[in-house]
């Protein structure tokens, strides 16, 4: 292996993926992986001296070295109107976590990536509160980050707007712009997003001959690990033990 491989849970806002990734970390451990969670991508370098100076370098040599993809994903997120002030938040979530994501996965040889907030989840929500934006630039998009930074194997966490829309407003997690509004608009910013969320995306993925795996929040999660177990190769530290042996 080269670097880590990276499993991104993709879905709805209050569908579940954190409290399902919870649950299925201590099973992949067993299996014999090292994982990385999504704070272990986002915090890095915990407690090292000049680690805000060393990140903020490390962020512009990273997208210095990718103008066209900058370019492409400025595109995209011009191209949806209107604009709002929440996707201004959700397009410096998105060139961070490229950033960090990339420097994960070249970082840790043999580990496996495991997030419930991924590039492509990033990508979705810069398109919040827009019926329509440019397909192309999307697909764009989605292309230039295949190598550095899109997932190896991508779960899809089904869910719908109406079912999430009660959670989000409970929960008051803070992580999301979405939490603080009232159901009616919850639903009106995911409905129009459900045909990308559900269909544009894995399906870029699924282009790539890449696992996509589709999964129920209330699924069981033996049945969830078997499947990332079919999708993924043998952890460096499993022991294979062929017929002959």
């Amino acid at each position: 292996m080269t670097r880590a491989i990276c499993i991104e849970f993709l879905g709805l806002p209050g569908s579940g993926k954190s409290m399902l990734v919870e649950r299925l970390l201590p099973q992949l451990r067993f299996l014999g992986w090292r994982v990385l969670t999504y704070r272990d991508v986002m915090v890095p370098m915990p407690g090292q001296r000049y680690r805000k100076i060393r990140l903020s370098c490390y962020f512009l040599k990273f997208w210095m070295a990718r103008l066209p993809s900058l370019w492409r994903v400025l595109r995209l997120f011009f191209s949806a109107r209107p604009l709002r002030r929440i996707r201004f938040y959700q397009l410096n979530r998105l060139l961070k976590e490229a950033c960090l994501i990339h420097r994960a996965r070249m970082g840790n040889d043999g580990a496996l990536l495991v997030l419930d907030q991924g590039l492509l989840q990033a990508i979705w929500a810069i398109l919040f509160y827009s019926e329509d934006f440019d397909q192309r630039a999307l697909k764009s998009v989605l292309t230039a980050s295949d190598d550095d930074c899109g997932p190896d194997v991508l779960v899809m966490v089904e869910d719908t707007p109406e079912r999430v829309a009660p959670r989000m407003r409970s929960r008051k997690l803070g992580d999301c712009p979405l939490d603080d509004l009232d159901e009616s608009v919850i639903l009106d910013v995911l409905r129009p997003l459900m045909t990308t969320m559900y269909g544009t995306l894995p399906e870029h993925i699924a282009t790539l001959s890449r696992p996509v795996l589709r999964v129920d929040p209330s699924a069981q999660d033996g049945d969830i690990v078997e499947l990332l177990r079919q999708a993924l190769p043998s952890p460096p530290s499993e022991v294979v033990i062929s017929p002959s042996m």
